[in-house]
C-alpha cells in the first residue's frame, strides 16, 4: 500500500514538474514570435552573457544605454542623437550659463 502511495506522489510531482516546463517555452516562444526583433534583442543579450569574454563587467544600463543609442542612430540623421541622463546634464552644463564676447 505504501509503494502505490508513493508511486502516485512521484506521478503528481513530475506533472507538475513537466507542465510548469511545458508552460515556460509556450511563454517563450509566445513572447518571441510575438514580436521577433524584439526575440532577437533577447537572444543576443543571452548570448552576450554566456560567451563574452568579460561578461563579468556587462552592466544593465550599459546595454540599455547603447540599445537605445543604435535605435536612434538607426534613423540614419546626425541630428538626432540619444543620450543618457549624465549625457544630458553634462550637454545642459555646457550650454547654459551667460555668454559673453562681441555681437
Amino acid at each position: 500500500m505504501n509503494n502505490n502511495k508513493f508511486l502516485k506522489i512521484i506521478a503528481v510531482v513530475l506533472l507538475v514538474i513537466t507542465t510548469a516546463f511545458v508552460t515556460r517555452m509556450i511563454t517563450v516562444r509566445q513572447v518571441l514570435s510575438s514580436n521577433e526583433d524584439f526575440g532577437k534583442v533577447i537572444v543576443l543579450e543571452k548570448y552576450l552573457r554566456e560567451n563574452y569574454l568579460y561578461n563579468k563587467d556587462i552592466k544593465d544600463e550599459n546595454l540599455e544605454a547603447g540599445l537605445l543609442k543604435g535605435l536612434v542612430a538607426g534613423l540614419g540623421d546626425p541630428y538626432s542623437q540619444y543620450l543618457t541622463a549624465e549625457e544630458m546634464a553634462k550637454l545642459s552644463e555646457t550650454t547654459t550659463g551667460k555668454f559673453q564676447g562681441i555681437g
